[in-house]
């Protein structure tokens, strides 16, 4: 045992004596010598009871009771052992070995890759191959990764310039977005405000004429009540003319045929005609009205889409100066705009959306002539 190097020595206390190979959950008996708990259990199987004696496979002395403790200590002592023997096996640059001629590995082939010693050297697989001492290729090969790793650092470097000059590029067409957004938002909300009063000018003009017709038929109603009532009188001075004698029958007879001759009444109009022709007015806009929004429906859609197409497809690059900034974003919406009034001027004939906006009313061939009415003024203002 005292030719055995240190290495070797730790290797044997770390082996249990049963198995001959490292120990495996170690446990000590009251003799103190360490087994594996599974090779002393197994050694102890053929002897009867958990009672009856048993002895130590190394001493063999001998026990009345079957005490197994848990020896941890000597567990972390054989993983340590355990490591060291792996770094032998695999050797570092100092102590290596060649595990064919035994000889510490000093040289580096190239052409495979590997260590070798001085007898693999002369060999025929090493004879032809490049081969360096293993300082000297690890100084090559140490140079060589230099280079690459300053190659990669250029290229992260270009890489993260990219990521932050494509951080700030998206960054401003974000805002060009958002502000683009807020456009549409208030150019909608200026439609959605023109409908609502265009709305509501034509909500008040139909309740203006409401008003009439009501106060119309309350005028007519009140006159046949007036009318009824004189009737009742007369009818009611006639019935008592048939009670009363002979002589004051006759008497004033002349003055009650006479007033029964002219009791005249003419036919009430419920619906004068100024009144008709009024609403059949406000129903023909409402005609127009729904043309005009069906078209403005349809052709919108479309001449957005006509709009985008209108952008040229540099457009989307970076601008380059303020000019071709406001170029490239004002005269597509131009387009927009004059393809949106188009499409309202052909949906509203002669007058079209933009004479809308400017207070003009809305005119049709054949419609019947009207006189110029202020839209903001309130309400249509028929002959």
């Amino acid at each position: 045992m005292a030719d055995l190097n240190p290495l070797e020595r730790l290797q044997e206390e770390a082996t249990c004596s049963i198995c001959l190979v490292f120990f495996n959950d170690p446990v000590s008996l009251d003799c103190g010598h360490n087994f594996c708990r599974a090779c002393i259990a197994q050694c102890w199987e053929g002897v009867g009871t958990d009672h009856d004696s048993v002895s130590c496979p190394q001493c063999r002395e001998t026990f009345q009771q079957r005490n197994l403790r848990t020896n941890r200590q000597l567990a972390n002592f054989v993983e340590i052992a355990k490591q060291l023997s792996v770094q032998t096996a695999g050797g570092t640059e100092g102590e290596a070995k060649c595990k064919e001629h035994g000889e510490i590995f000093k040289l580096f082939c190239k052409d495979d890759e590997a260590f070798i010693c001085v007898i693999c050297r002369e060999s025929r697989d090493h004879r032809t191959h490049k081969v360096f001492p293993v300082g000297e290729a690890a100084e090559e090969y140490k140079e060589y990764l230099q280079t690459q790793m300053m190659t990669l650092k250029e290229k992260r470097e270009d890489l993260m310039k990219y990521k932050l000059d494509g951080e700030k590029e998206s960054l401003k067409w974000l805002e060009k977005t958002e502000a683009e957004r807020q456009k549409i938002v208030l150019e909608f909300q200026k439609l959605r405000q023109f409908l609502e009063e265009q709305e509501q000018l034509l909500l008040t003009q139909l309740a203006k004429l409401e008003k009439e017709i009501v106060q119309r038929q309350g005028d007519s109603v009140t006159n046949l009540s007036k009318n009824i009532s004189q009737l009742d009188n007369l009818i009611c001075e006639i019935e008592g003319k048939y009670q009363q004698p002979v002589n004051e029958f006759l008497k004033d007879i002349k003055s009650t045929l006479s007033r029964c001759k002219t009791v005249h009444f003419k036919k009430p109009v419920f619906m004068p005609r100024d009144l008709t022709v009024q609403l059949s007015r406000s129903s023909q806009t409402n005609i127009y009205l729904q043309e005009a929004l069906t078209k403005f429906k349809e052709t919108l859609p479309f001449e957005l889409r006509k709009g985008i197409r209108c952008f040229p497809s540099q457009s989307l690059s970076p601008p380059t100066s303020n000019e071709a900034c406001r170029a490239a974003n004002q005269q597509p919406r131009e387009d927009i705009c004059r393809g949106m009034t188009e499409s309202w001027t052909s949906g509203f004939g002669a007058v079209g959306f933009s004479s809308m906006i400017s207070g003009h009313a809305l005119q049709k061939p054949g419609f019947p002539p009207r006189r110029h009415q202020n839209w903001n003024e309130g309400g249509f203002d028929w002959e």
